[in-house]
């Protein structure tokens, strides 16, 4: 992180990522050395699942506070079980946002977009988004191919303007203007 702030003069943001940071037995010291090293945005991307169960490190978050890059691909079993290979994920996720919401932390949902899989769910996601007193934003992220990702035809690749496109988007459109 020394090396991270000496070439970058004053950084404004780092994130800490890959794989679920939040299993590493030192998470909370790394975002504490982020903040000792004077960096003001600092970000924890997470799936959630130890915050939907871990008290402790709940209290952590809220003491070291940073925000949350929370991994949310929308409500359906089948998007979960094809995206993620967990179809009863929904529950323990949507805890997790309530628990973020409860001790005042800002999430930003970054769902992983499919085209056929969860394009349909723009909206509810855009929804929840408007309603939930944690989430702050969103990141709609294309789904990347590679690995455990099922086969495509790139030239069907869902795009960051396909959300807006979204036939679950039309009813949302003018709640979300007003966001």
């Amino acid at each position: 992180m020394d090396d991270f702030v000496r070439t970058e003069g004053n950084p404004e943001v780092v994130q800490f990522s890959g794989g679920e940071p939040t299993i590493h037995s030192q998470i909370i010291d790394f975002v504490k050395a982020a903040r000792a090293r004077g960096i003001p945005f600092v970000m924890v991307n997470t799936n959630g699942k130890r915050i939907a169960h871990d008290d402790r490190f709940l209290e952590q978050l809220a003491e070291v506070r940073p925000s949350i890059y929370f991994q949310f691909d929308g409500f359906d079993r089948e998007t979960h079980r094809i995206i993620r290979g967990e179809p009863d994920i929904l529950e323990e996720k949507l805890l997790a946002l309530d628990r973020l919401a409860s001790i005042g932390l800002n999430v930003t949902l970054v769902p992983a977009i499919e085209r056929g899989v969860n394009d349909h769910e723009v909206g509810r996601i855009i929804d929840l988004a408007i309603k939930h007193p944690a989430i702050r934003g969103i990141n709609f992220q294309p789904a990347f191919h590679a690995g455990r990702h099922m086969q495509h035809d790139p030239m069907q690749r869902m795009t960051i303007p396909d959300t807006g496109t979204s036939r679950d988007l039309t009813a949302t459109r003018s709640c979300a203007t007003s966001w």
